[in-house]
């Protein structure tokens, strides 16, 4: 079990930092705004969850191999961007960036979502379930909405996009789950879910109800 959580744990910062890195590039932030954007996306959501359960300092900075993760998966993604303005192609507006940036997305959203259930598991077991699916869509969310104030943009988790709901389904499923002995089932369906449910949101153009132009009598 612990092999699978580090795995996953690795997919997701590196999913993660993708999608932090390609926001900065579009909102033409320097390599250091990548670097910084593509950190921040890979390890804020598991430090605010470290900090809620009292584990001081996070583990991000007790293990930086997360951090350091994202700074080569930055590099990566500038490289590849600098690449396709050397031959006069926006990389922001390649046919590939919109796919890429959902995807990597959405992974990373899924598997930070179960991690931060089994983190808060561990320490307090099946007794604070609603203190484990908040920490799994808190782990999950929590990058991405740094992400998007750094950035200084409409926090991606509070549009009409399916997002923080689905990070809380794949948690509650995770954490039930693992409260019946399946822990390894719990997280393998719980980021199944987030993937699935997004995948069907982005489809079919899914999302919460949203109350435009509204105007105050």
């Amino acid at each position: 079990m612990d092999n699978l959580v580090t795995i996953l744990d690795l997919i997701g910062a590196i999913a993660f930092a993708v999608s932090g890195a390609m926001v900065a590039l579009q909102i033409e932030f320097d390599l250091l705004g990548v670097i910084i954007l593509a950190c921040c996306t890979a390890t804020g959501g598991g430090m605010i969850r470290d900090i809620l359960l009292g584990h001081i300092p996070p583990r991000a900075f007790q293990d930086p191999t997360d951090v350091f993760l994202a700074f080569l998966t930055a590099l990566a993604v500038f490289g590849i961007a600098w690449y396709f303005n050397r031959k006069n192609e926006s990389f922001r507006q390649s046919r590939i960036y919109r796919r890429v940036l959902f995807w990597a997305d959405t992974l990373g959203l899924g598997i930070f979502a179960v991690i931060g259930v089994r983190h808060a598991f561990n320490v307090y077991g099946s007794e604070l379930g609603f203190l484990c699916v908040f920490c799994g869509a808190l782990t999950g969310c929590g990058g991405g909405l740094l992400r998007d104030i750094f950035a200084n943009r409409k926090p991606y988790i509070f549009t009409e996009d399916i997002y923080a709901t689905a990070a809380a389904a794949g948690a509650f499923v995770c954490f039930e789950l693992m409260k019946h002995g399946y822990g390894a089932a719990g997280i393998w369906l719980g980021v199944c879910l987030v993937i699935v449910i997004r995948y069907f949101a982005d489809r079919y153009h899914w999302g919460l109800p949203v109350i435009r132009d509204f105007r105050s009598e």
